[in-house]
C-alpha cells in the first residue's frame, strides 16, 4: 500500500481512478451519486433511499441517475443486497471504508450530498405513521441511516434532520423502546447544536425528548424540558395554537406522573376548554385530553367519576377512531382499572383480556404497555382469590419483562414486589 506514505490517500486514489473511468465514459454524475449514498449507513440501503426518479432530480434526469448507478455497480463501488428490512425489495450496499473515505470530501460537495440524502430520507418516511406496526417497523429499519447522517461533521445546521429525528423518536416510543428514544434524542440534540435553539424544528425535537424522558421514568426532567419548550413556543405562537396546547397537554401528563393531581387537573381542564373552542368536542386531540383528565380522577381516588368520563371518551373514540386504534384500546384499559378499583373484578377481567388481545395485535406481546396490562390482569385474579393462577401469570409477566425491558426498568421491580408480597401472604401458593 505504499510504505511510509499515507495509506488512506492510496486507497482513495484507487477509487478515484474508478470514478474517473466512469466520468470518461460520460457518466459525469456517478461521483455525486456515490457521495450521496455514502451519507447513509454501511447497511443495506433500500430502494426507497436510492430511487432513480428522485436521484434524477439532482442530476440531469432519471435516465442519467440509472446509468450512473449501473456504472457504479459494474465497477464494484456499490453492491446489491438480497433485500432490505424496510420493504423486502432489493437494496444496495457500500463498503464502510469507501463510504467513510468519500465523506472526507471537503467543502460544499459533502454538504450538498448530505442535503440530498436528508431530502430522500424525508420522502421515504413521509407517509409512515408510527402508531401502525408495519409503518413503525419500516421506520425503525431506516434508523441506522438517519444516525449515520447525524454523525457526519457537516450536519450541525440542518433543520430537516431535526424534523426527521423527531419522527424517529416517535417511532421508538411507539415501539416501547423508551431508553433508546431518550438516548437518540440526546444524540440528535448534541449533533444539531448549531441550530437556532428557538427555531420550530429544534423545539419540536426537544418536545419529543421530553416525552421520551417521561416514558423512561424521568417525569420531573420531562416537566422541566416541557416548561422550557413552552416558554419558547409562547414567543412564537398564539396561546391557543395547536402547538402550544399540545405542549401544555403533555406538561400536564408530566404533572400527573409525579402525583401533582391538582395542578394536572387544572392544566388539563384549560387545554380541554381551549380545544373545545378551536377543535370541537370530537377531535382526537380533545378526546386525548379528556382521556387524561379521567386518569387524574382515577389517581386521585375517584374511580366512579373516572369510569363515567372514560365511557364518554370511549363512545366518541369508537365513533371517530374505530375499535382497533391504540387510543381506543387505551380507554378500554382505563375503564377496566376503574371497575377493579370499585370492586367489580369480574367485569374488569373480561375487559382486560380484550385489551391484552388488542394490544398484542397493535403493539406486540412484549411491548411495555401490553406487559403492564398483563400485570393488571394477574393482580385482578389475585383480588378474586385465584392466587395460584395469579402467581403463575405474574411470573410469566416477569420473565417477559426481564427479557424485553431495559435493566433497571421500574416495571420489573414492581412485578418483583408484587410477587414477594403475594408469596408472603399466601406461602402455600409458592
Amino acid at each position: 500500500m505504499g510504505r511510509g506514505e499515507d495509506t488512506r490517500s492510496t486507497v482513495t486514489s484507487t477509487w478515484e481512478l474508478s470514478l474517473a473511468a466512469l466520468q470518461g465514459t460520460g457518466l459525469t454524475h456517478a461521483r455525486d451519486l456515490l457521495l450521496t449514498l455514502s451519507c447513509f449507513a454501511p447497511a443495506p440501503i433500500p430502494a426507497e433511499l436510492c430511487p432513480p426518479s428522485e436521484l434524477g432530480e439532482f442530476v440531469e434526469s432519471t435516465a442519467a441517475a440509472e446509468d450512473s448507478l449501473h456504472g457504479l455497480l459494474q465497477l464494484g463501488l456499490i453492491e446489491t443486497a438480497d433485500s432490505s428490512p424496510y420493504s423486502g425489495q432489493p437494496a444496495v450496499t457500500i463498503h464502510p471504508l469507501l463510504a467513510e473515505t468519500m465523506r472526507r470530501d471537503p467543502g460544499n460537495s459533502l454538504t450538498e450530498s448530505l442535503r440530498r440524502a436528508a431530502r430522500i430520507f424525508a420522502g421515504a418516511t413521509a407517509s409512515l405513521r408510527a402508531e401502525y406496526p408495519a409503518d413503525r417497523a419500516s421506520w425503525l429499519s431506516l434508523l441506522p441511516h438517519l444516525r449515520a447522517m447525524l454523525s457526519i461533521t457537516a450536519v450541525r445546521a440542518f433543520p430537516l434532520l431535526a424534523d426527521l429525528s423527531s419522527g424517529a423518536i416517535d417511532a421508538l416510543c411507539w415501539a416501547g423502546s423508551y431508553r433508546a428514544a431518550r438516548e437518540f434524542a440526546e444524540f440528535a440534540l448534541s449533533r444539531l447544536s448549531e441550530l437556532d435553539p428557538t427555531g420550530e424544528s429544534i423545539l419540536h425535537l426537544r418536545f419529543r425528548h421530553a416525552g421520551a424522558l417521561r416514558l423512561d421514568g424521568e417525569a420531573a426532567a420531562a416537566e422541566k424540558e416541557h416548561r422550557d419548550v413552552l416558554r419558547a413556543q409562547l414567543r412564537l405562537f398564539d396561546p391557543d395554537s395547536p402547538t402550544v396546547l399540545t405542549t401544555q397537554h403533555y406538561l400536564a401528563v408530566d404533572l400527573l406522573s409525579q402525583g401533582k393531581y391538582a395542578e394536572a387537573q387544572q392544566l388539563f381542564q384549560h387545554v380541554i376548554d381551549r380545544r373545545l373552542q378551536t377543535l370541537g368536542s370530537n377531535h382526537p386531540h380533545t378526546l386525548a385530553t379528556r382521556h387524561q383528565l379521567a386518569a387524574v380522577l382515577m389517581r386521585s381516588g375517584r374511580p366512579a367519576q373516572a369510569e363515567g368520563q372514560s365511557r364518554e371518551v370511549l363512545e366518541a373514540r369508537l365513533r371517530v377512531l374505530g375499535p382497533d386504534h391504540p387510543s381506543t384500546i387505551s380507554t378500554q384499559g382505563d375503564i377496566a382499572e376503574a371497575l377493579a378499583a370499585q370492586g367489580n373484578h369480574s367485569a374488569a377481567e373480561v375487559l382486560l383480556r380484550t385489551v391484552i388481545a388488542a394490544r398484542t395485535r397493535a403493539l406486540g406481546p412484549t411491548h411495555p404497555v401490553t406487559l403492564r396490562t398483563r400485570h393488571d390482569l394477574a393482580a385482578n385474579m389475585a383480588a378474586q382469590g385465584r392466587h395460584a393462577e395469579a402467581i403463575a401469570a405474574m411470573r410469566q409477566v416477569l420473565a417477559a419483562q426481564t427479557e424485553a425491558l431495559s435493566i433497571g426498568d421500574p416495571s420489573i421491580q414492581q412485578t418483583l414486589d408484587w410477587l414477594n408480597n403475594e408469596l408472603r401472604s399466601h406461602p402455600q401458593r409458592h
